[in-house]
């Protein structure tokens, strides 16, 4: 209880956003301005719908898109409906960060364009989490998890932390 996040807002995250971003995006119009929904493991989402926190994020989501598209310097990516990604607990290191090569992997595909937020993407892409945070079981996703072999590092990679990987202890 003690590292017990608030309750957020839709109105306390806009404010954010307008008095720590938008100031920088309208001074600079002639810079790019790239924002990423990096990708979070399913138990975040389960996390956010079992504290009554999934639907205002969505909606900031909405927002966000349509607060950006009146700015022609500012793109948005997003990763966190990709089911490849977000389901499968092997590519994190814990359930916000991921492993080099998904990082690799995130950079290449801005690069190309691909996951570019579109009205049609945002709306299928908040559907898909709406329905995934709803129904995914979350003994389920750790218990698949847990099934296969652990890798020494996330995607097999050679970022290991302090201390390495130290197989979940089962009591």
């Amino acid at each position: 209880a003690r590292f017990r996040q608030p309750p957020r807002t839709l109105e306390g995250m806009q404010a954010s956003f307008e008095a720590n971003l938008a100031p920088l995006i309208e001074a600079h119009r002639g810079t790019r301005f790239t924002f990423v929904y990096a990708p979070y493991a399913i138990l975040v989402w389960l996390d956010f719908q079992q504290r009554g926190q999934l639907e205002v994020t969505l909606a900031f989501r909405r927002w966000l898109f349509e607060r950006a598209a009146g700015w022609k310097h500012v793109e948005i990516f997003d990763f966190h409906a990709e089911p490849a990604i977000v389901m499968d607990l092997d590519h994190f290191t814990d359930i916000y960060h991921y492993s080099p090569r998904l990082s690799r992997g995130i950079l290449e595909a801005i690069a190309e364009g691909r996951y570019r937020l579109t009205p049609e993407l945002l709306e299928g892409n908040n559907a898909w989490l709406r329905k995934a945070a709803r129904e995914t079981r979350p003994e389920g996703v750790i218990a698949e998890a847990l099934a296969r072999p652990a890798p020494e590092a996330p995607d097999d990679k050679a970022f290991v932390p302090p201390g390495g990987y130290a197989p979940p202890r089962l009591n």
